[in-house]
């Protein structure tokens, strides 16, 4: 890797060893993470370089990403050889994937309640029987993306990670 990933912010730290984990033990063919700030968490899903990882995001300098095109240089300037980026939001690259299945998901876009269900509604159908999927901030967002995941919780196996502002881990069995 060129450059010092530990450098970059991101609520995701403290998850770093439990992503490369998932990965190594699942190992994915395809991962797409939604909403890549300045790509901490998509940078710690590719390093074990298993399968092809996408970072979706519009890179817009919305509240969430700050300076969003100069991260989005920063990221692919320094991205591994299994990372890929698509700059378009969320709904728009749903609607345009041809990437095929997707055994890992990462929800970590916007956190409220409405942009984590159109996630989950616009990408679900991509995700294949025995794949994962991940939400960020079910801790620091409770009416948001915490209680999407407790919502589903009733439906599928799943875990949650309770440090780093929260993960929720489900398991999609149907």
């Amino acid at each position: 890797m060129k450059f010092d990933i530990t450098q970059l912010n991101s609520a995701t730290k403290g998850l770093e060893s439990f992503l490369k984990f998932i990965v190594q033990v699942k190992r994915p063919e395809i991962t797409v993470e939604l909403g890549v700030d300045e790509g901490y968490s998509l940078f710690n899903i590719a390093l074990p370089e298993i399968g092809l990882v996408y970072g979706v995001d519009d890179f817009n300098g919305s509240f969430h990403m700050g300076k969003g095109h100069e991260k989005k240089l920063r990221i692919e300037q320094n991205a591994l050889p299994n990372m890929r980026l698509i700059d378009r939001d969320f709904r728009s690259a749903s609607v345009e994937w041809s990437g095929g299945s997707v055994q890992l998901l990462f929800i970590d876009g916007n956190h409220d309640y409405d942009d984590v269900r159109e996630c989950w509604e616009d990408w679900i159908q991509f995700v294949p029987v025995g794949g994962i999927i991940l939400f960020h901030d079910t801790r620091s967002y409770p009416d948001g993306a915490g209680r999407f995941f407790r919502e589903r919780c009733a439906e599928y196996p799943n875990y949650e990670i309770e440090h780093s502002h929260g993960l929720g881990v489900i398991v999609k069995d149907k």
